[in-house]
Formats: C-alpha cells, structure tokens, sequence
C-alpha cells in the first residue's frame, strides 16, 4: 500500500508489481465504497521502481482477494485515518481540484470524488471536463455526482435498492448472483466488435455510393470505439447503462444508417460478456413515449424479432436473452433519497445536491 502524492494525495493505493522488469504493474484505489479504479504502467510513464520512489509511505498489502470490495475499502481508510487523510475519496465533495491535476479544472459546478475522476480517461477530454464544469445541461455531470453521492452515502444499500427499482420497472428482469455488492465503473471504453467489422465492411463493399465503397477497403475500424457511460458487473452478470438526461439516442453512424445508439451499445454488451449474462439499461430524465430510446426499449422488449433483425449477425436467441431484461428507468428513481438535505451537509455539498434535483426533474 503506497502513499503517492502526485497519483492520489488523499488516499494510499494497492500497488502490485508483476515480475521483475520494473514495467508490468498496476496501481488499485479502493477509497470509493464497491469500488475500485485500476490504473496500469503506460498510465505513468514510471517504472516500478521510479513510483515506489515517489511514495511519502509505503506499507505491506494483506493477503486478500482484489475483489473483495468492502474489505480493502475498509483497510485503506483505516491507514487514511493513520496519516489523517480524509476518510474517502467520495466524500470530498467540497474540493475543487487542484491546478496540478491533470484535465481537470474550477468550474462553476463542482464535482464529487475528484480524485477519483481524475484517474479516469475522462479526464484527458478535455471538453467533456469543462462541459462538466460549467454547463448546466452536462449530463455527465449529473451521472458522475448522482452515482458517486448514491454510492456514498447508501455503500451496502444502493445496490439492493437499485435492482429493487430496476425489478419494478421491468418485472421480468432476473440477474444471477443479484445479491452481492457488485463494481461500477465509469466511461470505459470498448472496441467495435469484430463481428460487426466484417459485416460492415460486406454491407459496404457493396454500396453504389464510391465513398462507402472505399472505406469498406481501408484497414481502419469502420466504427470507432464506443463510450460506455456506466458499466455494473460482477462475476455473473455484466449490465452496460447508457445516461441520458436532455438528448435523444443517435439513430445511425457515420456508415450505417441503421445502427442506432441502443443496438451498438447491446453489440459491445454481448462481446464484452465473456460468459457472464448480459444486460443493457438507460438511466434518463425523461421517459415519455415521445423520446426515441423509450420507443426502441419498449419494441425491443416486446417483439425481440425486431432486436435481431437490428444486429443480424448475433444468435437470436442471445438477443432474446437481452431483451428480456432492457429496463429504462429515471434519474428521480435512482436519486431521490439521496439527494435529501441532511444537517451535516455543508453549503457546498447542498448546492451540489439542489442542482441535481433540478436537473434530474
């Protein structure tokens, strides 16, 4: 466990050294409540060695499994509170980020955890970040705080009473292993699968139109990465979320006007699955019949002939796996509760909170 001020000044790390070249590591924070954020060597540009150098303290890690969430938490705000550290990372929800922190700014909307965020590739967006920070429609604003706050203040309940409601929105939603705790991650990013390379590339090799045609030829990805705004997983399930909160689903891609937003997201859910069951959810602010996601879940789930014929080189019977289980539920659902005033609030973190509800209404 290292202390490393330039990485996280507030709170130690699990730092894991593979073998013996000094350039196969990873570095693991703990200090948010079911969670971990893992960063690797090319993240730091160090060698193992050059960032044990770094450390202001440095202790032996226990013996424990690094999935075990809630038990390294507990350890590192133990040796937090040692070195009089804040106690989490997720409660520093008054702190704007320091200049030195890279991508990340002061802004006219503060952020929860900013440690944490900073960490993130998210961070290195440069506009993603000042849109966060000064816009009063970012909606990744309203999906960092919201969960982040959800995840602090409610760390052995958000999870039961978030399937609950997800349970009640879509009854016939049925995750496996549903009761323990699972991790959240944030803006992970996935690659186009490859299945749906080679029929893209088929489909536009045959195109009239010249352009298509020869960008069916050039070795570059005909769809580039996807951003998945929040992924839930634990060993047996693995839930993609889409956040939205003012915008609407895109309906095509550069290349393929009839990929729309849902049906991408479901093709990287099913690659990145691995053998655990697949799901795909919406948290959104508006959930009329008048928004095109709301439309697209609701046929989806109803008639999932339709789901398949969207991603015609899946097993259908996957898809229908898939569909069963589409739930689109609110902002207000999730937050609520918390985002009640409570009196140890202080004047910064009740902004944060009136701004979210604002936002999520």
């Amino acid at each position: 466990m290292v202390l490393v001020p330039q990485i996280s000044p507030r709170s130690f790390l699990f730092f894991f050294d593979k073998g013996g070249t000094g350039y196969s590591y990873s570095r693991r924070d703990y200090s948010v409540p079911n969670h971990v954020t893992e960063r690797y060597t090319r993240d730091f540009g160090w060698t193992a060695d050059e960032l044990r150098g770094k450390a202001v303290h440095a202790y032996d890690a226990p013996l424990l499994d690094t999935k075990r969430l809630t038990d390294w938490h507990s350890y590192t705000l133990a040796l937090n509170r040692l070195h009089g550290l804040q106690e989490s990372a997720a409660v520093d929800s008054v702190t704007l980020p320091r200049a030195t922190e890279p991508g990340i700014g002061p802004g006219r909307f503060p952020l929860l955890n900013v440690a944490a965020l900073s960490t993130l590739p998210k961070a290195a967006k440069t506009k993603d970040i000042r849109r966060m920070l000064d816009s009063p429609q970012s909606e990744d604003w309203v999906t960092w705080n919201l969960l982040n706050l959800v995840l602090s203040s409610r760390p052995d309940m958000w999870w039961g009473q978030l399937y609950a409601r997800a349970k009640e929105i879509n009854p016939n939603l049925d995750l496996p292993g549903a009761r323990a705790i699972p991790q959240l991650r944030f803006w992970q990013t996935v690659a186009s699968p490859k299945a749906y390379e080679a029929s893209s590339r088929e489909r536009m090799r045959k195109s009239s139109n010249p352009i298509v045609a020869a960008r069916s030829r050039d070795p570059k990805p005909v769809e580039g990465a996807s951003e998945i705004d929040v992924i839930i997983e634990s060993s047996s399930f693995l839930i993609y979320v889409e956040a939205k909160l003012d915008s609407d689903i895109r309906m095509h891609t550069t290349y393929d006007p009839g990929r729309n937003q849902i049906v991408r997201n479901i093709d990287c859910l099913l690659d990145s699955a691995t053998g655990r069951a697949p799901f795909f959810w919406m948290f959104v602010r508006d959930a009329s019949p008048a928004r095109a996601y709301t439309q697209l879940m609701t046929k989806y789930r109803e008639d999932p002939q339709t789901l398949s014929r969207d991603l015609p080189h899946r097993d259908p019977a996957h898809l229908q796996k898939v569909a069963q289980g589409l739930t689109l539920m609110t902002w207000r659902d999730i937050g609520k509760d918390a985002c009640a005033a409570h009196e140890a609030d202080n004047e910064q973190l009740l902004s944060i909170k009136r701004e979210l509800w604002r936002r999520i209404q």
